[in-house]
């Protein structure tokens, strides 16, 4: 059986490398962005060590990401989740103004 908190961590910590390389950051910088020692970055991104929510949140509202990209395992899938609830809920919505324009 895998280790689904090892699988997480390594996923989230992938996605806090892509970002660093993303914005062409140094590992030494992005880690003093964020008020933690290099060697903490690098066991985050390795997924060695487990990573707190409030670092994440506080990554993603510094680098102006949403949360969701180091909880999805595919980013782009998450946005297109977003657009299909969004497109529900207005369908919901636009029914019931319509039921309600008739009763």
């Amino acid at each position: 059986m895998i280790d689904s908190s090892k699988t997480i961590n390594f996923r989230i910590g992938q996605r806090i490398r892509h970002l660093r390389k993303k914005l062409k950051c140094s590992g030494t910088l992005f880690a003093k962005e964020l008020e933690i020692s290099q060697q903490q970055l690098s066991r985050y991104e390795r997924g060695t060590n487990r990573i707190s929510i409030e670092l994440i949140y506080r990554i993603s509202e510094k680098f102006d990401v949403h949360i969701s990209y180091f909880l999805q395992s595919d980013y782009a899938s998450c946005i297109e989740q977003r657009k299909k609830t969004q497109e529900k809920n207005n369908r919901l919505i636009a029914e019931s103004c319509i039921k309600n324009d008739f009763n």
